[in-house]
């Protein structure tokens, strides 16, 4: 097995990729915990933004950034990374503490780099660095050995592009000179932290926000777009959720991207919040999984290469379990599905639901509640959760605009779909997916 790479060792897709489990985790885990802010209404939004320079944040950075201050129930949306902190006047006391204590909530928001600024080194007439010298005239070295060079030095300039002077000499400030040199694009992640974590900065340092920079975030790329080298958009993870926490999400963008309020477009009763918990502590899992932060579990079953069926020039995969799980028992096999999305991951409903010859294809989906046997077809985009019998067409399809969904006459052939009674399953995976 190969070793986990470092931050620095990954190329570009596999930083988004990390990145993106970041964020899914965090969105999943507001929702779970109540903090969301797109499943609150917004008459105005509180734009998230830089306290040092006043530049606001836009898209997924902005998203994360509402749900911390959310998550710290923070009045203010200013935000600095601790050198910035140290640049609004917080004391170096004060920083090390807030960097220590991990109970303050921080996010973690990314770039694109695209260039570096390196420092211009003074070259002699032959174009050699110009060595830089002790009192004794020896080459001078760093803490790790390394030879010294001089640098080329430049005036200092304010915003303006005035030169700054020094009153006392009447000579310009000096710094190092740079050029910009062009790199491969990288993605960067810097932690910001609320200005209400800090009580030592001065608040007369804050810049207010630059609303002249305010930009709309893209939400998606178009199909033939590359965008291998380009910053994490919602499109990126939007398929890690569910259709209605995804729309929301969407929605909430949409509204700050036109700075108009937000209502959430699907809201929950107390016991659809409830029955959300066993979705979202699945998803939670995989992505902590993923991440590394638990250890991975052994998976609950596999989809057999050596035993086949095709429908519709689609392949399906028989599925057996590989260990004991509630009632399913190692070795056991199931029915046929196209693909672990077809099943619910809740409960035993990786296994115990498809059974014989049925099928679950396409992006439909089967609940753990729900049993299908025989030669039963699910597809399209058809849900089935349910707490009845589907005896027949005319059950299938009251079920079907019951729960407003669509493909209904594609969704049982031949024989039965056989529900069974849980209270925790009686209400559409529709409304049990609210808040996921």
């Amino acid at each position: 097995m190969s070793e986990k790479k470092t931050w620095t060792e990954m190329n570009l897709e596999e930083k988004k990729a990390t990145f993106g489990n970041y964020l899914i985790y965090e969105i999943i885990k507001s929702a779970k915990e109540g903090y969301a802010p797109f499943q609150q209404k917004t008459e105005t939004f509180d734009r998230a933004y830089n306290g040092l320079n006043g530049v606001p944040y836009h898209g997924l950075n902005s998203l994360i950034l509402d749900i911390k201050q959310k998550e710290g129930k923070y009045q203010s949306n200013v935000w600095a990374s601790l050198k910035d902190a140290k640049n609004l006047g917080a004391s170096k006391e004060e920083i090390e503490a807030v960097f220590n204590d991990n109970s303050i909530p921080k996010a973690k928001v990314s770039f694109i780099k695209t260039f570096e600024l390196q420092p211009v080194y003074k070259l002699d007439i032959n174009g050699n660095k110009i060595p830089y010298l002790n009192q004794d005239g020896s080459q001078a070295f760093d803490k790790d050995k390394n030879p010294l060079f001089q640098y080329e030095l430049e005036p200092n300039t304010d915003k303006n592009g005035n030169i700054k002077i020094n009153l006392k000499t009447n000579q310009p400030y000096m710094k190092i000179k740079t050029e910009r040199i062009d790199i491969e694009p990288t993605l960067e992640s810097t932690f910001l932290y609320n200005i209400d974590a800090f009580q030592t900065i001065d608040k007369s340092k804050i810049k207010p926000i630059k609303v002249e920079l305010f930009k709309k975030s893209m939400l998606w790329h178009s199909k033939d777009f590359d965008h291998s080298k380009t910053h994490i958009i919602f499109g990126d993870i939007e398929k890690n959720f569910n259709k209605t926490t995804a729309e929301q999400i969407k929605e909430y963008l949409i509204a700050q991207n036109n700075s108009k309020s937000y209502e959430p477009p699907i809201k929950l009763n107390e016991t659809q919040k409830n029955q959300v918990d066993y979705i979202v502590d699945y998803i939670v899992e995989k992505k902590l999984e993923e991440m590394g932060i638990i250890e991975k579990k052994e998976d609950k079953y596999k989809l057999l290469e050596n035993d086949t069926a095709e429908l519709k020039q689609t392949k399906l995969y028989r599925i057996e379990a590989l260990r004991d799980f509630d009632d399913v028992k190692v070795g056991d096999k199931g029915g046929y599905i196209e693909s672990e999305e077809n099943l619910s991951h809740t409960g035993n409903a990786l296994h115990d639901n498809a059974h014989d010859n049925a099928k679950a294809y396409d992006s439909a989906v089967i609940g753990s509640g729900q049993q299908i046997y025989g030669d039963v077809a699910v597809k399209g985009s058809v849900e089935v959760y349910h707490d009845k019998d589907i005896r027949n067409q005319k059950d299938l399809d009251d079920y079907m605009k019951k729960t407003s969904q669509t493909n209904s006459k594609e969704a049982v052939k031949e024989t039965k779909a056989v529900g069974k009674k849980q209270v925790a399953k009686k209400q559409s995976k529709n409304n049990v997916e609210m808040a996921i």
